[in-house]
């Protein structure tokens, strides 16, 4: 058995220098592929990132039907008390007044000054994953809160652009996949009719169909791992300015953002995808050839 496994190992080799340029070229393909694909998915994975903080730090904001501090304070123990609530701010007349003026910047001395009432207000931060499970229609019904703003409405048409964008990313996927199928096949199709004579004498000689796919089913295996290798290392080379871009481009909806590198786990899946890829290649086309 070691021994069949030795001289199988060595064909392997064999075949894999003598694919020559075929061979390289694949590799090239494969790991343009999945770079596009590892770009997407490091830019998917910080979006969902960047936009979950920035919905759970956005709060809502709660208009008080009181008459007196007592009183809003005691509104303000009741909303805190709810469940999905992490942490309240009551804010007096006095303060949303001088809030409004400095948002209004140059024009807010005249805010101060046209006599506006503001009413007494409770800022209420959501615990992660509170928003959408009932938690403002709560926050409506404690006693003492007369109207609830929050911009749930624009939270929720984000996540379902977000959706979308994840389904595209599903589609991404699986067109690379193909890519790197196509590319592999036709790689070691090559290799396999420029060595169709020394495989037949092979067979003559009482090699097992097993025997003759494992050398290329390892060339295949090993363009989709060198592919998914150098895909990653273009990554880390060029994150930094594409980051720089994608983080440009979200600064005026998202804030200030940093951009993470793509997870270790998520690289390993990368690189053996690839390499699982390209068995699936090579599998095809000796599976083809040994039916011929």
């Amino acid at each position: 058995m070691m021994r069949t496994l030795s001289v199988m190992y060595r064909h392997a080799l064999r075949t894999v220098r003598a694919a020559g340029m075929p061979f390289f070229v694949s590799v090239l393909m494969c790991a343009m592929g999945l770079f596009g694909l590892a770009v997407f998915a490091t830019f998917m994975l910080n979006v969902d990132r960047l936009t979950g903080s920035v919905s759970e730090r956005i709060r809502a904001v709660c208009f008080l039907d009181v008459k007196g501090l007592a009183e809003a304070e005691e509104v303000e123990a009741r909303v805190a008390a709810l469940d999905g609530v992490k942490h309240t701010v009551l804010v007096t007349p006095e303060q949303a007044l001088e809030k409004v003026a400095a948002s209004l910047g140059e024009d807010g001395q005249a805010a101060r000054d046209s006599g506006i009432v503001m009413p007494f207000i409770v800022e209420a931060t959501p615990a992660p994953g509170a928003v959408g499970d009932g938690w403002l229609g709560r926050l409506r019904e404690v006693p003492g809160v007369d109207e609830v703003m929050h911009p749930s409405a624009d939270i929720e048409r984000v996540d379902a652009f977000l959706d979308l964008v994840h389904g595209s990313g599903l589609f991404l996927a699986v067109l690379m996949g193909l890519v790197v199928l196509v590319v592999v096949s036709n790689a070691v199709r090559l290799t396999l009719f420029s060595r169709r004579e020394e495989i037949a004498i092979m067979k003559l000689v009482g090699a097992t169909d097993g025997f003759v796919r494992g050398p290329f089913l390892f060339e295949g295996f090993l363009q989709g791992v060198l592919g998914g290798l150098v895909a990653l290392s273009l990554l880390y080379l060029t994150q930094e300015v594409w980051s720089q871009v994608f983080a440009t481009a979200l600064a005026g909806t998202l804030g200030a953002a940093t951009f993470d590198s793509l997870p270790v786990s998520s690289a390993l899946w990368l690189v053996l995808g690839g390499g699982l890829l390209g068995l699936c290649g090579g599998a095809i086309s000796i599976g083809r050839f040994l039916r011929v």
